[in-house]
């Protein structure tokens, strides 16, 4: 459940399990989260970036600063450059095989970010079940036949891992990578009769690294703003400063709730009749609406 310890507990949302027999259907999360460790994903990892306007600082300019903070490792995931040309010149940090400066300076405008910790995925608890060798799902009142492809991973110096993936209308399902394996990487056939679908915003089309790219050539906020709006594959924190604003916009694709469904701290129900499509917002939208862009002026 991704809450504030200052909120309350979301019970009226877990109502909508009422009933269910979840027992004994996934695995064992902690069990999870120990494996998750044991590869070292286990630690936790913070960014902190922060704006002055004009009138805030004693110079009479701008002042921003940036702490992007990822677990040590050896090579580093961040990389100082510096890129000048005739005319464009940008100096900061990077990411290999990323072709723009994801945090720095141009000359004219800073930009730096931090993870906005968003929640831009859904899971869906689905009804399963095997009619005549096919897995099906319960949708609208209808039981349907559950897509299937075939996903093969090459591991060097052993055999190739061959994987059957099903899919609802709501995502691939989890079942296989929560379950039990004998061998690692070994999958486990669906065959609990509830199944955990997982709903990711659509990307294709995805145009975030030219958007990381006209960031690094923009002259001022307001110009970072308008390239900021395409960073739609990635959740965050971005601050801009020029000598004389600053701004803060928020980037990614994200679920808007779905009423009695509740805001999604638990997972959503994928077959009542009439469940309503999944409305999605972008980064463009946060320029005209109620999300965080948010401008200084002095």
């Amino acid at each position: 459940m991704p809450i504030y310890p200052d909120e309350a507990l979301p019970f009226s949302e877990a109502d909508k399990l009422k009933g269910l027999n979840l027992a004994g259907q996934f695995a064992n999360l902690d069990a999870v989260r120990q494996q998750l460790a044991a590869l070292g994903q286990g630690g936790l990892a913070a960014s902190n970036n922060w704006a002055f306007a004009p009138s805030r600082s004693r110079s009479g300019k701008s002042l921003l600063a940036n702490d992007t903070h990822l677990p040590i490792g050896l090579p580093s995931a961040w990389n100082f450059v510096q890129l000048r040309s005739p005319k464009f010149q940008a100096a900061g940090i990077t990411l290999a095989g990323v072709p723009a400066v994801v945090a720095g300076f141009n000359g004219k405008l800073a930009w730096g970010m931090t993870m906005v910790m968003g929640d831009n995925q859904d899971v869906f608890l689905e009804q399963l079940k095997r009619d005549n060798g096919r897995l099906m799902y319960l949708e609208n009142g209808q039981w349907r036949p559950a897509t299937v492809r075939s996903e093969t991973y090459f591991i060097k110096g052993e055999k190739p891992v061959r994987e059957a993936v099903y899919s609802t209308a709501h995502g691939p399902l989890l079942n296989p990578a929560l379950g039990e394996r004998k061998l690692d990487l070994q999958p486990l056939g669906v065959t609990s009769r509830y199944g955990l679908a997982l709903k990711t915003p659509d990307l294709k089309g995805d145009k975030s690294l030219d958007a990381f790219f006209d960031l690094t050539r923009a002259g001022s906020v307001e110009k970072a703003f308008d390239a900021s709006r395409d960073i739609r594959a990635i959740a965050l924190n971005l601050v801009f400063a020029d000598a004389q604003h600053i701004g803060w916009q928020v980037t990614g694709r994200y679920p808007r709730p779905q009423g009695r469904q509740g805001p999604g701290a638990f997972a959503r129900l994928g077959w009542p009749v009439r469940l309503g499509r999944l409305r999605r917002c972008d980064a463009a939208s946060l320029r005209s609406g109620p999300g965080p862009r948010l401008a200084g002026h002095g």
